[in-house]
Protein backbone atom coordinates (compact mmCIF):
# COMPACT_ATOMS: atom_id res chain seq x y z
CA UNK A 1 0.00 0.00 0.00
CA UNK A 2 1.41 3.41 -1.13
CA UNK A 3 1.97 5.83 1.92
CA UNK A 4 -0.82 8.09 3.34
CA UNK A 5 -0.87 11.69 2.29
CA UNK A 6 -1.98 13.69 5.50
CA UNK A 7 -3.58 16.69 5.13
CA UNK A 8 -1.74 19.74 6.07
CA UNK A 9 -4.72 22.40 6.54
CA UNK A 10 -7.29 22.99 8.87
CA UNK A 11 -8.78 19.77 10.88
CA UNK A 12 -11.54 19.04 13.05
CA UNK A 13 -11.04 18.03 16.71
CA UNK A 14 -11.31 14.31 15.33
CA UNK A 15 -8.79 14.58 13.18
CA UNK A 16 -9.94 14.93 9.96
CA UNK A 17 -8.88 17.78 6.99
CA UNK A 18 -11.51 20.55 6.27
CA UNK A 19 -11.80 22.44 3.57
CA UNK A 20 -14.61 23.38 0.68
CA UNK A 21 -16.55 20.88 -2.09
CA UNK A 22 -15.83 21.85 -5.67
CA UNK A 23 -18.94 20.82 -6.41
CA UNK A 24 -21.63 22.50 -3.35
CA UNK A 25 -19.29 25.12 -2.31
CA UNK A 26 -19.81 24.13 1.16
CA UNK A 27 -16.85 22.86 4.01
CA UNK A 28 -17.14 19.51 4.18
CA UNK A 29 -14.25 16.78 5.15
CA UNK A 30 -11.09 17.46 2.79
CA UNK A 31 -11.32 13.66 2.23
CA UNK A 32 -14.69 13.70 0.85
CA UNK A 33 -14.36 16.69 -1.25
CA UNK A 34 -10.81 15.14 -2.91
CA UNK A 35 -13.33 11.55 -3.45
CA UNK A 36 -15.50 14.14 -5.18
CA UNK A 37 -13.21 15.36 -7.92
CA UNK A 38 -11.27 11.99 -7.96
CA UNK A 39 -14.75 10.35 -9.48
CA UNK A 40 -15.62 13.58 -11.39
CA UNK A 41 -19.02 14.11 -8.79
CA UNK A 42 -20.56 14.67 -5.94
CA UNK A 43 -21.55 11.87 -3.21
CA UNK A 44 -25.09 11.20 -2.82
CA UNK A 45 -27.15 10.65 0.15
CA UNK A 46 -26.39 7.57 1.86
CA UNK A 47 -22.49 8.01 0.65
CA UNK A 48 -19.52 8.48 2.96
CA UNK A 49 -15.72 8.10 1.96
CA UNK A 50 -14.23 5.22 3.90
CA UNK A 51 -10.29 5.10 4.97
CA UNK A 52 -8.67 1.65 4.63
CA UNK A 53 -5.89 3.04 6.26
CA UNK A 54 -8.06 4.18 9.37
CA UNK A 55 -6.44 7.74 9.25
CA UNK A 56 -8.74 10.21 9.45
CA UNK A 57 -5.86 13.12 7.97
CA UNK A 58 -5.26 10.50 5.16
CA UNK A 59 -6.21 12.25 1.83
CA UNK A 60 -4.57 9.64 -0.47
CA UNK A 61 -7.33 8.62 -3.13
CA UNK A 62 -5.50 5.07 -3.31
CA UNK A 63 -6.60 4.72 0.39
CA UNK A 64 -10.32 5.84 0.37
CA UNK A 65 -13.02 4.51 -1.38
CA UNK A 66 -17.14 5.01 -1.69
CA UNK A 67 -19.52 3.12 0.62
CA UNK A 68 -22.35 3.32 2.49
CA UNK A 69 -22.38 4.60 6.47
CA UNK A 70 -23.68 0.45 7.19
CA UNK A 71 -20.00 -0.68 5.28
CA UNK A 72 -18.14 1.75 7.13
CA UNK A 73 -19.60 1.28 10.53
CA UNK A 74 -19.03 -3.15 9.74
CA UNK A 75 -15.38 -2.22 8.51
CA UNK A 76 -14.79 -0.38 11.74
CA UNK A 77 -15.99 -3.48 14.04
CA UNK A 78 -14.49 -5.77 12.08
CA UNK A 79 -11.12 -4.40 12.03
CA UNK A 80 -11.33 -3.60 15.80
CA UNK A 81 -11.30 0.26 15.39
CA UNK A 82 -14.56 0.40 17.09
CA UNK A 83 -16.15 -1.51 20.06
CA UNK A 84 -19.52 -2.65 20.04
CA UNK A 85 -21.11 -1.72 23.54
CA UNK A 86 -22.20 -4.34 25.64
CA UNK A 87 -20.40 -7.53 23.92
CA UNK A 88 -19.18 -10.05 25.81
CA UNK A 89 -15.79 -11.82 25.73
CA UNK A 90 -16.80 -13.87 22.99
CA UNK A 91 -18.55 -11.08 20.84
CA UNK A 92 -21.88 -11.77 21.33
CA UNK A 93 -23.79 -8.77 22.81
CA UNK A 94 -25.63 -9.14 26.13
CA UNK A 95 -28.92 -9.61 24.68
CA UNK A 96 -27.89 -12.15 22.47
CA UNK A 97 -29.66 -15.90 22.28
CA UNK A 98 -27.39 -17.12 19.28
CA UNK A 99 -23.63 -18.16 19.43
CA UNK A 100 -21.48 -17.48 16.31
CA UNK A 101 -21.54 -21.00 15.13
CA UNK A 102 -25.18 -21.53 16.00
CA UNK A 103 -25.27 -18.10 13.42
CA UNK A 104 -23.12 -20.25 10.87
CA UNK A 105 -25.67 -23.60 11.70
CA UNK A 106 -28.89 -21.50 11.06
CA UNK A 107 -27.46 -20.01 7.47
CA UNK A 108 -26.30 -23.60 6.67
CA UNK A 109 -29.75 -24.94 7.43
CA UNK A 110 -31.52 -22.98 5.01
CA UNK A 111 -28.98 -22.96 2.13
CA UNK A 112 -30.09 -26.56 2.89
CA UNK A 113 -33.56 -25.61 1.76
CA UNK A 114 -34.66 -25.78 5.73
CA UNK A 115 -38.07 -23.20 6.29
CA UNK A 116 -37.53 -20.49 9.06
CA UNK A 117 -40.04 -21.94 11.01
CA UNK A 118 -38.58 -25.48 11.40
CA UNK A 119 -35.00 -23.74 12.17
CA UNK A 120 -36.42 -21.81 14.89
CA UNK A 121 -37.93 -24.31 16.52
CA UNK A 122 -34.84 -25.82 17.60
CA UNK A 123 -32.94 -22.10 19.01
CA UNK A 124 -34.85 -19.74 20.92
CA UNK A 125 -36.02 -16.83 18.51
CA UNK A 126 -38.82 -16.66 16.62
CA UNK A 127 -39.03 -17.82 12.51
CA UNK A 128 -38.53 -13.50 11.53
CA UNK A 129 -35.29 -13.53 13.47
CA UNK A 130 -33.78 -16.25 11.62
CA UNK A 131 -34.99 -14.98 8.32
CA UNK A 132 -32.83 -11.65 8.74
CA UNK A 133 -30.36 -13.46 10.40
CA UNK A 134 -30.41 -15.82 7.07
CA UNK A 135 -31.05 -12.63 4.76
CA UNK A 136 -27.83 -10.52 6.38
CA UNK A 137 -30.02 -7.98 7.70
CA UNK A 138 -29.48 -8.91 11.16
CA UNK A 139 -25.46 -8.18 12.56
CA UNK A 140 -25.87 -11.74 14.85
CA UNK A 141 -22.89 -13.54 14.22
CA UNK A 142 -20.58 -10.09 13.03
CA UNK A 143 -17.19 -10.32 14.95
Amino acid sequence: MTECQIWTGAKNPRGYGWRRSSFTGKATTAHRAIMEEHIGRPLVKGEVVAHSCDNPSCVNVDHLRVATQSENIKEAYVKGRKKYPGLRPDGRGIKSKLSAQDVRDIRAARANGEIYRSIAERYPVKAGAIEKICSGRSMAGVK
